[in-house]
C-alpha cells in the first residue's frame, strides 16, 4: 500500500503541476501582460533559454524519480524470486520426505499385520493347550526336548508380546505422523495460498511497472510535443513580425507616396509662382525696353548702357524661367528623400534668386526714376 501511495502521490503531483501549467498559459494569453512581454519572449535567446531550462529540469527530476522506483521495483521482484523458489524448493523437498514416509508406513503397516496374524495363531495354540486335558497330557508325555522347546516358545511368545507392544507404539507414531501429516498438509495448503497471493502481488508490480514505463513514454511524448509547440510559437512570433515589418514598409511607402506628391505639388506651386513673377518681371523689362526705344534719341550713350542693362537682366530672367520650367518637368522622377533636399535647396535657390533679381530691378527703378 505504501508504494501504490507513493505513485498515486506521484502522479497528482505531476497532475497539479499540467495544471499549473495549463493555468499560467491561459493567464499569459488572455492578460495584458503578453502585449508588454512579447517582445522579450519573441527572442531568439530567451526561447533557447527557457526550453533548454525547462527540458533539463523535467527530464533530470523525471530520470531520478523513474531510477529509483526501477530500482525499489528490481529489488522487490528480486526479494519475491528468491522467496518463492526457497519455498519452491522447500515444499518438493517436503513432497519427496512424504512420499518416503507414505511408503515407510505402508511396510511398517504389512509387517505390524503378519506379526499380529502370527501372535493371534500362537495364543490360539496356548489357549487350546490350557484348556484341552488330552493336549495337556499328550504333552506331558513328550520328551524333554519338547519341554525345552516348549519353554522356547514361551520365550518367544513373550518376545513377541513385547514386539506387541512395540507395534503399539509403532502405531500411536503413525497415528501422530497421520496426524501431523494433515497439520503438514494444511500448512502446505496455506503456503500455497501465500504464494499465490505473492504471486498475484508480483502481477501487481510488474502491472505498475508497465504503468510507469507507459506514463514515462508519454511523459517523452509530451516533452516532444511541447518542444514542437514551442517552435510552431517561435515560428508564428516570427512570422508576426515580418508581418508588421512588412506593414510598415507599405505604409511608410504609402506615406512616401503622399509625401511625395505633396511636395511635387507644392514644388509645382511654387515654380508657378517664380514662373509668373519672372513673367511679371519679363513684361514690366519688355515695356521699359519700348519706353527706352522710345526716348533713344534724347540721351544715346546713357539710354544705350542702361538698355544694355535692361537687356542683360532680361536674359537672365529668362534663363532663369527656362530653367524652373525644367525643373517642373523633373518633379516627376523625384522619390520622397530626394524631393524634401530639393525643395530645401530650391527654396534656397528661389530665395537668392528673387533677392538678386529684385536688386537689379530696384536697380532699374532707381536709375528710371533718376531720368
Amino acid at each position: 500500500m505504501k508504494y501504490q501511495d507513493m505513485v498515486i502521490k506521484r502522479n497528482n503531483i505531476e497532475f497539479e503541476k499540467l495544471a499549473q501549467w495549463k493555468r499560467y498559459s491561459d493567464y499569459l494569453n488572455n492578460s495584458t501582460v503578453r502585449t508588454e512581454k512579447e517582445k522579450q519572449w519573441s527572442s531568439n535567446k530567451y526561447l533557447i533559454n527557457s526550453s533548454q531550462d525547462f527540458v533539463g529540469k523535467n527530464n533530470e527530476h523525471s530520470q531520478k524519480s523513474l531510477q529509483a522506483r526501477r530500482n525499489k521495483l528490481l529489488q522487490l521482484l528480486e526479494n519475491d524470486a528468491e522467496n518463492e523458489k526457497n519455498l519452491l524448493k522447500a515444499y518438493s523437498e517436503y513432497s519427496k520426505s512424504k512420499s518416503a514416509m507414505l511408503i515407510r508406513s505402508t511396510a511398517l503397516k504389512k509387517e505390524r499385520d503378519s506379526e499380529k496374524e502370527k501372535m493371534a495363531e500362537t495364543l490360539l495354540i496356548e489357549h487350546f493347550k490350557k484348556n484341552n486335558s488330552d493336549v495337556r497330557d499328550m504333552l506331558r508325555a513328550a520328551g524333554q526336548n519338547e519341554v525345552a522347546d516348549h519353554w522356547n516358545d514361551q520365550l518367544n511368545e513373550r518376545n513377541k508380546l513385547k514386539q506387541s507392544e512395540n507395534i503399539g507404539q509403532i502405531v500411536s507414531d503413525e497415528m501422530e505422523s497421520d496426524i501431523k501429516m494433515y497439520e503438514d498438509k494444511h500448512n502446505v495448503e496455506i503456503e500455497l495460498k501465500r504464494l499465490q497471493d505473492k504471486e498475484k502481488h508480483l502481477e501487481y508490480l510488474q502491472k505498475q511497472l508497465c504503468e510507469l514505463n507507459n506514463r514515462e513514454i508519454e511523459a517523452k511524448r509530451l516533452v516532444e510535443k511541447e518542444k514542437d509547440l514551442i517552435k510552431q510559437l517561435a515560428k508564428i512570433d516570427q512570422l508576426e513580425h515580418e508581418r508588421r515589418i512588412i506593414e510598415e514598409k507599405c505604409q511608410r511607402e504609402l506615406y512616401g507616396r503622399a509625401l511625395l506628391h505633396q511636395h511635387q505639388t507644392a514644388l509645382r506651386r511654387r515654380s508657378l509662382s517664380v514662373q509668373n513673377e519672372l513673367k511679371a518681371d519679363l513684361d514690366w523689362l519688355n515695356q521699359l525696353t519700348e519706353q527706352e526705344n522710345f526716348d533713344y534719341e534724347a540721351d544715346i550713350e546713357r539710354r544705350q548702357k542702361e538698355k544694355e542693362n535692361i537687356l542683360a537682366i532680361q536674359k537672365l530672367v529668362e534663363y532663369e524661367l527656362q530653367k524652373e520650367q525644367i525643373r517642373e518637368l523633373e518633379l516627376n522622377e523625384l522619390e520622397v528623400y530626394e524631393a524634401s533636399k530639393l525643395w530645401a535647396k530650391r527654396e534656397e535657390e528661389w530665395r537668392n534668386e528673387t533677392a538678386i533679381r529684385q536688386k537689379l530691378l530696384h536697380e532699374v527703378r532707381r536709375v528710371q526714376d533718376t531720368v
